[in-house]
C-alpha cells in the first residue's frame, strides 16, 4: 500500500475521525468547563448582591425605627414635662452668664482693674474679646432659632 492509498483509505479516514471527533468532545468540555465557571461566578456575584441589599435594607429599617424611636421619646403627654425641658436652656443660660459675669466682676476687683494690665495684653484681650463676643452672638442666634419648635408652624 503506497502512501496516496493510505491517504485515500478508509483506515486513514477512520484515524482522522477519531482524532477530530476526540479534539470536539476535548473542545466542547473545556468550553462547558469555561461555561460552568461563568455561572458559577455569576451564581456567587448575584448572591452577593441580594447579601449587600439585604444589609442596606436591613440597616435602613433599623435606622428608621431608631428615627421613630426617637421621635417617640420626645414626645410627652404631660404639660408640665413640656414646660420644664422648654425651660432647662433659658435658665441654664441666665444662670452661666450670671456666674461669668460675678467671677468676671470679682477677678476685676481682686487685680486692680484693667488699669493694672500692660497695654501690649490690653490690646490682645481686646481683640480676643470682641471675637469672642462675635462668637458667641452667631452661636447664640443660630441656636435658638434652629432649635425653635417647628410643629407649630405645621399646625
Amino acid at each position: 500500500m503506497g502512501f496516496l492509498e493510505f491517504f485515500l483509505s478508509p483506515i486513514f479516514g477512520t484515524i482522522v475521525g477519531s482524532i477530530s471527533s476526540a479534539w470536539t468532545r476535548r473542545e466542547e468540555r473545556k468550553m462547558r468547563e469555561v461555561e460552568l465557571a461563568h455561572e458559577k461566578d455569576m451564581a456567587n456575584i448575584n448572591s452577593q448582591i441580594r447579601i449587600n441589599e439585604a444589609k442596606v435594607e436591613g440597616e435602613l429599617t433599623v435606622q428608621k425605627y431608631d428615627a421613630q424611636a426617637f421621635k417617640e421619646s420626645q414626645k410627652t403627654s404631660s404639660p408640665w414635662a413640656d414646660t420644664i425641658r422648654m425651660a432647662v436652656r433659658p435658665i441654664l443660660t441666665g444662670y452661666l452668664v450670671w456666674v461669668c459675669s460675678y467671677l468676671g466682676f470679682q477677678l476685676n476687683i481682686l487685680v486692680g482693674g484693667l488699669e493694672s494690665l500692660p497695654v501690649s495684653e490690653l490690646i490682645v484681650m481686646y481683640k480676643d474679646v470682641i471675637i469672642s463676643v462675635m462668637t458667641l452672638t452667631s452661636m447664640s442666634v443660630a441656636w435658638w432659632f434652629g432649635s425653635r419648635n417647628t410643629q407649630a408652624n405645621k399646625k
